[in-house]
């Protein structure tokens, strides 16, 4: 085999390489208890990870309730709210007008236990640069968590690049 038919088969490892380097993550450490109110825990971050068009978030850690009822009671169960938001104009308000969210994450957390969690990957279209987590629960709850956001490609270009040098490499046979 020539080094002319080696280049076609190097580009879809080169965009798998890549990829992992353009949506490198920015992560924050939580650390907090979240009251038991309506309006919850709303924490801001400037984001400045990866490149792209689109916006990623996901979060995962644990939770804990020190409600713990004597035997022979069940457990008690509590909610923890988690939304990720976007700030998509200036201003002080936090409402629909100045920040765009995803849907409503909801886990149970069972008093007594250490309960982990995650949100699995949420993406929305736009490069944002202020990103915040929401959080909102009906009893105090601790959360110990990883917040990550970055920005990533149109989804599926790492694809594309591979895809398109298996065809190149595909056609000069």
């Amino acid at each position: 085999m020539n080094n002319s038919r080696l280049v076609p088969l190097a580009l879809p490892v080169l965009g798998l390489l890549l990829a992992p380097a353009v949506a490198s993550a920015q992560t924050e450490l939580i650390f907090i208890t979240v009251p038991d109110s309506s309006v919850g825990v709303h924490l801001e971050f400037t984001n400045t990870a990866g490149s792209g068009d689109f916006t990623q978030f996901s979060m995962f850690g644990v939770a804990t309730h020190g409600d713990t009822p004597p035997p022979p009671d069940p457990p008690a169960l509590h909610t923890l709210v988690i939304v990720f938001e976007w700030r998509i104009a200036p201003g002080i308000p936090h409402d629909d007008t100045t920040w765009a969210q995803s849907p409503d994450m909801i886990t149970t957390v069972i008093g007594g236990m250490t309960n982990p969690f995650s949100t699995g990957v949420f993406v929305t279209p736009g490069a944002w640069e202020t990103v915040a987590v929401h959080m909102y629960a009906g009893f105090p709850i601790t959360v110990s968590a990883e917040f990550d956001h970055r920005w990533i490609p149109a989804p599926g270009t790492a694809a594309l690049l591979g895809l398109g040098g298996l065809m190149a490499a595909r056609r000069r046979r």
